[in-house]
């Protein structure tokens, strides 16, 4: 997520990534059910007309619509002492209808009734929360601070339905609330604890049996964002109702109910939408805010007239009081909080309709031409995924909604889905197939999580990778299936290579890990737990077979309908469906840190011999993994591969391969199926490399030439012997060849300072293994090109960039960023961002400034995405510093803010004007990005060059105030970076001169 690496070392400490020029230098974001079918009217787009002369209030309406005209928010003190005509109002559990249907109907008879002229919007509110129970309630007891010692919710009360009001006031940046949560109480308890932070609470009391009890105090555990209601009695076992009036402002870092801003017609709107994952709900109501704790939920959103109102499922009913709109939605399933939705903005849809679900696509009105891939992708996905499950999809609605600020790529809200705008948007006339792509993978990956996720949801957050793996993986698989000409296996590798890389840290942790903080729930969003996950999801169905792995995965989904489960559950009815260990296997793989090296070595004509270790910084552990090993092989004499599967478990093992030839060569981890990297021994390196094309496919050989460059990293081997295989290798004309040659060389090019002989020397041998394939692609495609040779040409271009062009390539460059500046429909999609970063190479202020208006003026967020990035590559410290100031100011938007750092931390020349940057800046970082985006940050302080910044890293972030505790595990892993980064430095450095040299080890 940047642009030059900042050294050789450096980049091979994360050896892993897919040529990190093609990631980094992007910019691209880290990127059966009996459900009642409700006949959902569709929501309008603009304000109904009032209807006057309606029927008068019934009489709970009424008493709230009195009990309104002496009290204007939650937070007004109560106008007398609750009484018993007024307790009828707060319709106790045991008054609701039986069925969440009867009590939407109930509400809905509740609104049709209800006069509305001349009633205010907040008299409405009251009739739909418990009306004039709420209002009429004492004030609740002022907040007691306490430190408690768990950060977990008692077990003994559990929620079973919520009833939630929200008035949201966008362009006044605040929102307030009512909320009557029924739950069940399992044994007696003279407490009640929800989640909750920064809420004002103006209301707090409880139900039960017809009777309000009001807490003799109200403890807030900031810590551990607890709220607790101490009751003057116990509650007797059985049900009851909790009940809370709330206020808050929208939230300014996407997180929980948050305002966005967007430009509509010139004129700039404010809008208000959720983001509850992973733990962010509490911000928008109290709640019990844990995966297992299950509940309905019927929202009511009271809002702007002239804004659209979605959330999880149709709506019901709407209704329009002057300026303002109650609309009420329908009961959704049961489900985990935090896939709660609310969006309230100016939007546009397009629609369609796939087995039976309508499907819509929100944008803002100017972007609505950019929609139509994402309704064509959704409706791929939902067919092929109820296809997959055999469980239709539970809702009758899904709305995918391009939000302008947000903080994720996507959140898989049930059946709203939200979304980035660059993961959900494309220009039929202007996007690259990698945008295509990008939103294809995501838009997918969302769907799966409507099964995996939210029908079936994981017990803890310890289990994330269950939701998260297997949607990464499965993402890939149906898209492939979809889409066979955008080699999708392709482009998961250069996931799975971060996740290697990162995994092969001491610093790392197991895929499945015990967390408890709202911090270390945040960390769990990794590499580790969507593209690690992914590959072993993928290498166990792999070795299973695909109709045995699906099965399994069926019978699983079937057992845990509306629930929650854990790894043990599922990898269990894989075993059960295929017979094989997968419990065992599983549990080596998700519940170790790091993952093994397989080296082997041939003991006889058809004979490997085996051994493994825990590969990386942590060599010396005595882990073993039982590895599905897939070995592709050919024999003498046949003109066929043949594939032998084997469970490797011991330390060393021999396998002996079928057949009655001797070995020609062998793959390891043939189909690059399996998550982890392989070292051969004697002659099978060269075999491997020497393999024909037609027997190896292009993830493979690049999976043989990236396991070299990582033994190298990691494992004392010496750079010399993978630079040779590299340029052995170098004629490759496959996409994916191509693209590692350049970004190989483009990280090699960082380690050497500028104006050194050797410098020199290996960039003229870089441009000669380039030359072949920049004679053959040139800078614009031939008629009827492939995608595959387009994005070849990108790659070439951006590495011919970096080293030390000569001034016609640059000036070519100039001349086709000019050329796309003034007319974007005029250059090839698939070559913009290397044309834009090669001109600015060289390029001046006049130019910086260009690219600075056309990115404010972009109308894809891919164009924007890349003129981001391509002004953080105009050369020396102005330029560097000039980027950074825009992140602090209204020229990028917050949620893109830490996208510069990246570029800036890797390069050598610039990186201390960086640091600088945001060590006088970090409170400001803070409070724009919000802390999660802030602690990216942190994990690009790992392209620091030098061993000195340890010290200097560690001073900083070691002072009270500075740490985010959600960057925790990202600031370990960049100090050991940098230390690895500098011990390879040193030792690798007379091999790389030999190799200049000419010289063999």
């Amino acid at each position: 997520m940047g642009t030059k690496l900042a050294a050789f070392a450096a980049a091979l400490s994360l050896a892993a990534a897919q040529p990190v020029w093609a990631t980094l230098r992007s910019q691209s974001a880290p990127i059966p059910i009996d459900v009642p079918s409700f006949a959902a009217p569709a929501l309008p787009e603009q304000a109904a007309p009032m209807t006057p002369d309606l029927p008068s209030l019934p009489p709970a309406a009424a008493a709230a619509a009195a009990a309104a005209a002496a009290a204007t928010s939650p937070d007004a003190a109560p106008a007398a002492p609750l009484s018993a005509a007024v307790h009828a109002a707060a319709v106790p559990a045991a008054a609701r209808p039986a069925t969440a249907q009867g009590a939407l109907d109930h509400m809905n008879d509740d609104l049709k009734t209800a006069r509305t002229g001349g009633q205010t919007a907040r008299a409405l509110q009251q009739s739909y929360d418990g009306g004039a129970a709420v209002e009429s309630a004492p004030a609740a007891p002022a907040l007691e601070p306490v430190q408690g010692s768990s950060d977990r919710l008692p077990a003994e009360v559990v929620p079973s339905h919520y009833h939630v009001t929200l008035t949201v006031d966008p362009d006044g940046g605040r929102f307030q609330g009512v909320s009557r949560i029924e739950v069940e109480v399992q044994k007696p308890v003279d407490r009640i604890t929800v989640n909750a932070k920064e809420l004002k609470i103006a209301k707090a009391y409880v139900v039960e049996n017809g009777r309000m009890i009001q807490p003799l105090k109200l403890q807030v555990d900031e810590k551990n964002e607890l709220l607790t209601l101490v009751l003057p009695q116990a509650l007797p076992k059985g049900s009851a109702t909790v009940v809370f009036a709330f206020s808050a402002p929208l939230n300014l870092t996407m997180q929980g109910l948050y305002q966005s801003t967007a430009k509509v017609g010139g004129r700039e709107e404010k809008y208000a939408f959720t983001q509850m994952e992973p733990t962010y709900g509490r911000l928008a109501m109290p709640m019990f805010d844990e995966p297992a704790m299950k509940a309905t939920f019927d929202v009511t959103a009271i809002a702007p007239a002239k804004y659209v109102v979605l959330s999880n499922m149709p709506a019901g009913k709407r209704r329009v009081e002057g300026d303002r709109q109650i609309v009420t939605f329908k009961t959704t399933p049961k489900m985990s909080t935090y896939l709660l939705a609310l969006a309230v903005a100016n939007l546009k849809k397009i629609s369609g309709k796939q087995d039976g679900v309508v499907i819509n696509v929100w944008t803002l009105p100017q972007q609505i031409g950019q929609a139509g891939f994402a309704l064509k992708a959704a409706k791929q996905a939902l067919h092929r995924l109820n296809e997959y499950f055999a469980i239709p999809y539970p809702l009758p609605k899904m709305d995918q909604i391009a939000v302008p600020d947000f903080q994720a790529g996507a959140m898989e809200n049930w059946g709203a889905i939200t979304y980035r705008d660059s993961a959900v948007l494309v220009d039929p006339k202007l996007s690259s197939l990698k945008a295509y792509k990008r939103v294809g993978e995501v838009v997918f990956h969302e769907w799966v999580h409507q099964w995996r996720g939210n029908l079936d949801t994981m017990a803890w957050w310890n289990d994330l990778w269950l939701n998260e793996a297997f949607a990464t993986w499965l993402a890939y698989k149906l898209l492939d299936r979809w889409q066979p000409k955008w080699r999708m296996w392709e482009s998961f590798e250069g996931g799975k290579r971060s996740a290697l890389g990162i995994d092969a840290l001491k610093n790392t942790r197991a895929v499945q890990s015990d967390v408890k903080s709202s911090a270390e729930i945040e960390q769990m969003f990794d590499p580790l737990s969507y593209e690690k996950g992914g590959a072993v999801l993928r290498m166990i169905e792999s070795y299973l077979g695909e109709n045995t792995f699906r099965r399994g995965m069926r019978a699983h989904m079937r057992a845990h309908l509306y629930g929650n489960s854990t790894a043990a559950d599922l990898f269990g009815a894989l075993q059960k469906a295929s017979g094989q260990p997968v419990s065992t296997m599983a549990k080596d793989w998700l519940t170790q840190p790091g993952y093994p090296l397989v080296t082997v070595a041939q003991s006889g004509p058809r004979a490997l011999s085996l051994s493994q270790k825990r590969f990386g910084a942590a060599s010396d552990s005595a882990q073993t993994w039982a590895i599905p090993l897939v070995i592709r092989y050919r024999l003498s004499g046949e003109k066929k591969a043949r594939e032998q599967r084997v469970v490797f478990s011991k330390g060393q093992d021999t396998v002996e391969l079928p057949g009655k030839g001797e070995l020609v060569w062998a793959d390891a981890n043939g189909g690059s199926t399996g998550f982890y990297r392989v070292a051969y021994e004697g002659r099978l390196l060269d075999a491997v490399m020497a393999a024909k094309k037609a027997e190896l496919s292009p993830v493979e050989r690049s999976g043989v030439l990236n396991d070299l460059w990582a033994v190298v990293r990691y494992n004392g081997d010496t750079v010399d012997r993978f630079l040779s295989a590299l340029e052995k290798s170098s004629g490759d004309q496959s996409q994916m060849m191509v693209e590692d040659l350049a970004g190989y060389l483009t990280r090699i090019d960082d380690l050497l300072p500028e104006g050194a002989q050797e410098r020199r020397q290996f960039e003229a041998r870089a441009r000669a293994m380039l030359a072949p394939h920049y004679k053959r692609l040139g800078w614009k495609p031939a008629k009827g090109e492939n995608e595959q040779l387009k994005a070849s040409r990108a790659a070439v271009l951006g590495a011919m960039a970096q080293l030390d062009p000569d001034k016609a390539f640059i000036a070519e460059a100039r001349r086709y960023a000019e050329r796309y500046l003034k007319n974007p429909k005029s250059v090839d999609p698939s070559v913009v961002g290397a044309v834009l970063v090669a001109a600015a190479k060289g390029g001046d202020s006049g130019l910086f400034e260009a690219y600075r208006q056309a990115m404010k003026a972009a109308t894809t967020p891919e164009q924007r995405d890349r003129y981001i990035g391509a002004l953080t590559q105009f050369p020396g410290p102005d330029y560097a510093r000039k980027i950074l100031a825009m992140t602090l100011s209204e020229d990028i938007r917050a949620q893109d803010g830490w996208r510069p750092y990246g570029s800036v931390f890797a390069d050598p020349q610039r990186q201390a004007v960086a640091w600088e940057f945001l060590k006088a800046n970090w409170p400001n970082i803070r409070q724009r990005f919000g802390d999660h985006d802030a602690a990216r940050l942190l994990s690009y302080l790992g392209g620091l060059q030098g061993r000195e910044w340890i010290g200097a890293v560690q001073g900083f972030f070691g002072q009270d105030g500075n740490m985010v505790a959600q960057g925790t595990r990202y600031l370990q892993q960049s100090l050991e970076t940098i230390g690895l980064n500098a011990d390879f430095t040193e030792k690798q450095r007379q091999p790389f001169e030999r190799w200049l040299s000419g010289k063999r080890s």
